[in-house]
């Protein structure tokens, strides 16, 4: 489902737009329980990243990394959250947390610079 993909990159707008499109096309009992659920999980990815954005701005370092854990849960490809991440690891002063991040953004490319 090109939904799922939309939400691991952190493409929120798309990832709603792909399930519509989704939706309308299947209407079964089990596929709406999927369908409810991926709804969940982009609203709460989308609500954690913004969370993280504003601690982020207010300098509340270890909320913001807890808040940019709790969006990359979703959204695991998401690079831009991932800097964000790293910003307030590095500041909160988790050296190693903010190795991982970096190492991950500079291996896996994302479909744009495919």
């Amino acid at each position: 489902m090109q939904a799922r993909i939309y939400l691991k990159e952190g493409a929120y707008g798309q990832a709603r737009e792909a399930l519509e499109s989704y939706a309308t096309a299947r209407s079964s009992g089990d596929m709406n329980k999927t369908i409810e659920e991926l709804k969940r999980e982009i609203n709460e990815s989308e609500a954690m990243s913004q969370k993280a954005e504003k601690e982020r701005k207010s300098e509340l370092w270890t909320a913001c990394v807890d808040s940019s854990t709790e969006a990359l849960r979703g959204s695991a490809w998401n690079i831009k959250m991932r800097e964000t991440r790293v910003e307030c690891q590095l500041r909160s002063g988790d050296i190693e947390g903010a190795v991982g991040d970096l190492t991950y953004a500079f291996y896996y490319p994302t479909r744009a610079e495919y």
